[in-house]
């Protein structure tokens, strides 16, 4: 199975349901730590693959497979862990038409849903600290992820 946006809501879902139906509120708010540390690192491994995939896509129609090679190394690289930055920069890199359409299709609660999603990961995956995020944070995080995935997706054409 391929884990999608759409693996990530149905797992949150279902956590969801499982905390609710834990009644000590101390056993309820670990166990709810633990799964939304868990789904975070899912989310972001999922937006990793989808921005590089975006991108592969766009380098493939050059038609080249030196360069599309050449250009999957280098997207590996520059956004492992897709940061906004990371992704506005790469964006830069191609053309500053690129970013500007990209940037123009964000607002900034879009924006901070992304981060929060990437910083609870690294915060994690890093740190290993406990994820300062709610399962009800990270579901209405979601949609925003989304219009990012869908501005990148508009802007490279793919």
């Amino acid at each position: 199975m391929r884990v999608s946006v759409q693996t990530v809501q149905t797992a949150i879902r279902k956590c969801l349901q499982f905390v609710g139906q834990i009644e000590d509120d101390a056993d309820r708010a670990e166990i709810e730590s633990y799964f939304v540390s868990a789904l975070v690192v899912m989310t972001v491994s999922v937006y990793e693959v989808l921005v590089e995939g975006m991108f592969e896509k766009c380098v493939a129609r050059c038609g080249d497979e030196h360069v599309c090679r050449y250009m999957r190394k280098v997207m590996a690289k520059k956004l492992s862990t897709p940061t906004m930055a990371k992704i506005k920069d790469v964006l830069g890199d191609f053309s500053a038409d690129y970013k500007g359409s990209f940037k123009d299709q964000l607002v900034l609660e879009t924006e901070s849903a992304w981060e929060s999603i990437l910083t609870a990961r690294n915060a994690f995956a890093h740190d290993m600290v406990p994820v300062q995020m709610t399962l009800r944070d990270l579901r209405d995080f979601l949609p925003k992820g989304d219009a990012v995935l869908d501005a990148l997706r508009g802007t490279l054409g793919v």
